[in-house]
């Protein structure tokens, strides 16, 4: 599952080694990165960046962790909405993502997240997420639930995986770890 456009690629894998190990899944988001000086350009700019996530989604995939272990449930690509706004002058941003899968939606949402300015990346480890009587936590690095970049040279795509394990009763075999990945255009 791949998709593209003019600045970023995005998609999901399954199957195949890696390292001697065989992966489930992988998802992936790439491209014109962003660079530290059009960053310079943008943040002088005193712009705020909002950005809609709609119809760039890969299909989400839940893989359960209790009961039948191990079990997948996949979503539908293009499923996932929501959006992200940045502040270009403090390079602070706030997202939502809305998440449906296996008859649940999962909300992921962040705030005062801080972008790194020369990298043009930023990670979320104190996400809010929840659903109907749904908890979670993150599960990618340094437990974040969140992890994004900004690309092209005016910031035209923001680009984010998301992976968090959850829990609660609606969900298979009452919990397991979520993971997808989204695209956002600049409005």
């Amino acid at each position: 599952e791949s998709n593209a456009d003019t600045f970023v690629k995005w998609g999901r894998a399954s199957g195949g080694t890696y390292d001697g190990q065989a992966m489930l899944m992988t998802n992936w988001v790439t491209g014109i990165a962003t660079s530290s000086a059009d960053m310079s350009a943008l943040n002088g700019s005193g712009m705020t960046g909002t950005y809609l996530i709609r119809n760039n989604s890969t299909a989400p995939y839940f893989v359960s962790t209790g009961g039948t272990a191990g079990t997948v449930t996949t979503g539908l690509t293009d499923s996932v909405t929501g959006g992200l706004i940045l502040n270009f002058s403090t390079y602070k941003l706030a997202y939502n993502l809305s998440i449906p899968i296996a008859g649940n939606t999962i909300t992921i949402n962040g705030s005062n997240v801080l972008l790194d300015a020369s990298s043009a990346k930023f990670s979320d480890n104190t996400a809010t997420i929840t659903g109907a009587g749904i908890t979670g936590s993150g599960i990618l690095f340094n437990n974040a639930s969140v992890e994004g970049s900004l690309f092209g040279s005016n910031a035209e795509r923001v680009g984010l995986q998301y992976g968090v394990q959850v829990t609660g009763g609606g969900l298979p075999n009452r919990g397991g770890n979520l993971y997808g990945s989204v695209v956002g255009t600049k409005q």
